[in-house]
């Protein structure tokens, strides 16, 4: 339990720090929070179920040129999956892997209201947790990945003044010597301020 609330003060003062040095020199900030749609492969012999994650952070768009910007930030993302095994739907396991996220991409605005972006994550492997029944029960995520960089796809809309959604695709590749081909799709709403 200690070391939980470690990482929980641990994001909270670096969310503080990235919020104040992002807001002084960023021509766009937003708060984010939103939902995922996480799947992934077990590997052989083991079927795979998609899991819901969520993710809450804080991003900034940095002029480039004209409508070209630069948006980066720092994310806490949830990537959860549940794995079977093909020969028994009574073993499973869930496994959720948690990361700092710090997105690398370009953004292009088309107005003042939205754009689209693509670019990768850098993404810091905070925690792994397992939870498994049947066999697979005692297991453990062998051999996870401490760094990926996923490719993300998304655009950002803003709704109303100050408020907006981030809708997004990421394509991962292998997490750990057994969880391969990660994805998501996702949405977050964001409060903006210019």
């Amino acid at each position: 339990m200690k070391t939980w609330i470690q990482k929980l003060v641990l994001f909270g003062l670096a969310t503080a720090v990235t919020a104040f040095s992002t807001a002084v020199i960023a021509a766009e900030f937003n708060a984010e929070v939103g939902f995922r749609q996480q799947s992934g492969d077990g590997g052989t012999g083991f079927n795979s179920k998609s899991e819901v994650g969520y993710q809450l952070g804080m991003t900034g768009n940095f002029d480039i040129n004209g409508p070209l910007m630069f948006r980066t930030g720092l994310l806490y993302t949830q990537r959860p999956l549940t794995i079977e095994l093909t020969s028994s739907a009574a073993s499973s396991a869930k496994v959720s892997l948690t990361y700092f996220d710090v997105p690398l991409t370009l953004m292009y605005k088309f107005e003042d209201y939205g754009g689209a972006y693509a670019g990768i994550i850098a993404a810091v492997n905070l925690d792994k947790n397992y939870s498994g029944t049947g066999t697979l029960a005692g297991g453990t995520v062998t051999n996870a990945k401490s760094m990926i960089t996923p490719f993300i796809l998304g655009a950002a809309f803003k709704f109303a003044p100050g408020m907006g959604v981030n809708i997004y695709f990421e394509s991962g590749g292998d997490v750990s010597d057994t969880l391969k081909s990660y994805r998501a799709v996702g949405a977050n709403f964001m409060l903006s301020f210019d």
